[in-house]
């Protein structure tokens, strides 16, 4: 498939940096937001059984982690930001990254306004998912969440994709 490029007057953004479709990065990105909706899906649906069986939903006693790491993570001050679950947004997070990175795919005359837009989001995500991670890692939380852990490493691994497509030589197909 030929790369696909659009002029830097397209757009906004200067240079043709966010104008170029890469199909490995952006379909990685578009892989990542599912895995990233799959384990956050599942810490709620954890979240909502009481964290039966603990945080992966297996025997207790086979976790390496604490049991009551996650329970006690969600039931923290730290848990919600303006009044709605981290939970929530991390779907939320999740699910525009997924509707953004397809829509790259998708509807290549808006590839600039899409990547501009995904990118914004990434490093709002990627900032937040940073500092929950110093409350979980710190002790502030109560507890360390595996899931929550997992979820800030893809979010980590998404901005990384997206720093090596702005950074990524757009003169090369």
């Amino acid at each position: 498939m030929a790369s696909r490029r659009f002029s830097a007057s397209s757009s906004s953004i200067p240079g043709p940096r966010l104008s170029t479709y890469r199909p490995f990065l952006d379909r990685a990105t578009f892989a990542l937001s599912l895995a990233g909706l799959l384990v956050v899906g599942h810490l709620g649906l954890q979240a909502a059984r009481g964290f039966a069986g603990g945080c992966g939903g297996f025997d207790p006693n086979a976790l390496v982690e604490a049991p009551s790491g996650c329970a006690s993570a969600l039931a923290s001050t730290y848990a919600t930001f303006l009044g709605v679950s981290n939970v929530v947004w991390g779907l939320a997070f999740y699910a525009a990254l997924a509707i953004l990175s397809f829509l790259v795919v998708a509807a290549p005359e808006r590839l600039p306004a899409l990547k501009k837009a995904r990118g914004i989001l990434l490093t709002v995500g990627f900032l937040y998912a940073l500092y929950l991670s110093f409350v979980l890692l710190s002790g502030r939380s109560g507890g360390l969440c595996v899931l929550c852990l997992t979820s800030h490493g893809i979010t980590a691994a998404l901005f990384a994709l997206f720093v090596a497509d702005f950074n990524s030589n757009p003169a090369r197909p």
